[in-house]
């Protein structure tokens, strides 16, 4: 597609894109465009805010590049770059509070943001805290202030200073129980009151649930009720040893401590039941093959257990059995608009299976199916559809049901996955798969579900329409959006109650006949959008 030297604006840009993926990168924002006449280069240069960097995925990263390529054709090589976050004062200050909040709670209570100036421009980010001498050293001597440089320097692409200045004396952060309130929702740690040393140094870090926890780490914390309480000694050093299980009702965790005496240990104080918060580093046990927490600080602690929140596994309930019958697609004028005497080669004694899904979100990895349809061409004429609801077992999001009109009562009653799966794919046969934007996304979730039901479509060859308009318009010398409202519209066929599945299946079934006729008109081959 030829670069439209009229697009002068980061806006329409970024308008056009939102076509073609349907609003699945509006957290984009572009910062500036490099031109190099020399090298017939493009340059353009992305920034994301904090929260969305993480999020876009070497997968999406190649769709934007391949939609800023497409986009500017017309120069010899275009690059991408993505940078973090949208540099602003609120947004580091936000940053600087999370890091306390995970890090060291009590730290709120001193630097509070009257207590706290920060600056932040392209030129790099500056942060004076105002502490009297001791909270100064105090600062440094823990590392804090390296640490907080360290976590911004993360997240931006920019110089960072972290600093203190002395003051006689400061205002006390009187919100800092709400701030510390706030940190605790989103981070999975757990709210608690700490008691009396019994082992150990300060308490490192703050307690998250015990299940977050997957692989070794150095200096995690967590708190639980204590159970299983043994007292040992090692054969090796004949040195008091102590083994215990930690659970905080998301998880339990096998704990160790090591003692350097033969005949006492500071756990003998600990009774099943007592609630604790330990510090220490996670390690692969050689024996379990599970991790282990050999422990270096153990306090006694009150725990908030109403700060832990959990979601339940669904349960699945039988639901009465559902019948998937194909029906006949019923399309006014499919004679007239199709039926031309002859079939194109690409579709002539070939059975294609058009399909769409709808979903619970836009991740492929993770998503539920809420909707499924399947629409089959046979030698170049729509026959049949199969179509139904699936109860996702989860929660609609509202921004997917603002999107696709499925909410969460519409499939309280419709069937599961693994009752429709099977079917559909036994109705598919061994006829090719074709959906709009597929290799991005509908292919991507059908072979997921499918591998987890041990069903494979690795065999039925797959076309994607979106490839196909893009190499139809390079063909024509023309451009245009890619979604499927826009190419429906360019060839004339009707959409109608767009983001349900029958209707886009019917639509994108249209689209690829015309699509097929085009291809073979212009002796396209397909590899360029079959695999």
């Amino acid at each position: 597609m030829p670069y439209n030297s009229g697009m002068e604006s980061s806006s329409e840009f970024l308008r056009y894109l939102a076509y073609v993926y349907d609003h699945a990168y509006d957290m984009l924002r572009v910062r500036k465009a490099i031109v190099d006449p020399q090298n017939d280069s493009l340059t353009v240069e992305f920034v994301l805010s904090y929260e969305d960097y993480d999020k876009v995925t070497a997968e999406d990263r190649e769709k934007i590049d391949s939609a800023v390529k497409l986009m500017f054709a017309d120069f010899s090589t275009v690059k991408t770059v993505y940078r973090k976050n949208l540099l602003s004062e609120e947004a580091v200050a936000a940053l600087v509070r999370r890091y306390i909040g995970e890090n060291n709670r009590a730290l709120l209570t001193i630097l509070s943001k009257e207590n706290t100036e920060i600056s932040a421009s392209d030129d790099g980010i500056s942060i004076v805290f105002s502490v009297p001498s001791a909270a100064a050293s105090l600062l440094q001597a823990s590392g804090f202030v390296d640490g907080l440089k360290n976590y911004l320097l993360s997240n931006y692409d920019c110089p960072v200073e972290v600093s203190t200045t002395l003051v006689e004396n400061i205002t006390v952060n009187e919100h800092a129980d709400e701030e510390i309130k706030a940190v605790v929702v989103d981070d999975h740690i757990v709210a608690y009151k700490l008691g009396h040393k019994i082992c150990g140094g300060e308490i490192r870090g703050v307690p998250k649930y015990i299940s977050t926890f997957k692989q070794p780490a150095k200096f995690v914390c967590m708190v639980g009720e204590v159970s299983s309480l043994l007292r040992a000694v090692s054969k090796r050093t004949q040195n008091v040893y102590y083994a215990f299980t930690l659970g905080d009702t998301t998880a339990v965790m096998n704990c160790r401590y090591f003692t350097r005496s033969k005949d006492r240990g500071p756990l003998d104080v600990l009774q099943d039941g007592d609630s604790v918060i330990v510090s220490g580093d996670l390690n692969e046990d050689s024996y379990t093959g599970g991790l282990t927490l050999n422990v270096r600080t153990v306090w006694t602690c009150t725990i908030d257990y109403s700060s832990i929140i959990v979601k339940k596994d669904n349960v699945k309930l039988p639901k009465p059995h559902v019948d998937l019958t194909p029906q006949k697609v019923e399309l006014v004028g499919q004679g007239d608009l199709f039926d031309t005497g002859e079939v194109t080669p690409m579709l002539k004694g070939k059975t294609f299976v058009v399909f769409d899904l709808e979903t619970t979100d836009l991740d492929t990895e993770t998503c539920a199916i809420v909707e499924i349809c399947g629409v089959k061409i046979v030698d170049g004429t729509i026959v049949g559809y199969l179509s139904t609801l699936v109860d996702p077992c989860r929660h609609i999001p509202e921004g997917a049901s603002e999107t696709n009109h499925i909410y969460d009562d519409d499939v309280k009653d419709a069937p599961y996955i693994e009752d429709v799966l099977p079917r559909f794919a036994e109705w598919v046969g061994n006829a090719a798969l074709v959906a709009h934007n597929g290799f991005s996304y509908d292919f991507k979730i059908l072979d997921r579900v499918g591998a987890e039901m041990g069903i494979s479509f690795a065999g039925n060859a797959k076309y994607d329409t979106i490839l196909m308009s893009v190499a139809w318009h390079e063909k024509a010398g023309t451009r245009s959006k890619l979604n499927l409202t826009a190419m429906c519209k360019e060839f004339g066929i009707e959409l109608t109650n767009a983001h349900r599945a029958y209707y886009d299946t019917v639509a994108t079934a249209q689209l690829f006949i015309k699509l097929s006729e085009k291809m073979d008109e212009n002796n396209v081959s397909p590899t360029r959008f079959r695999r």
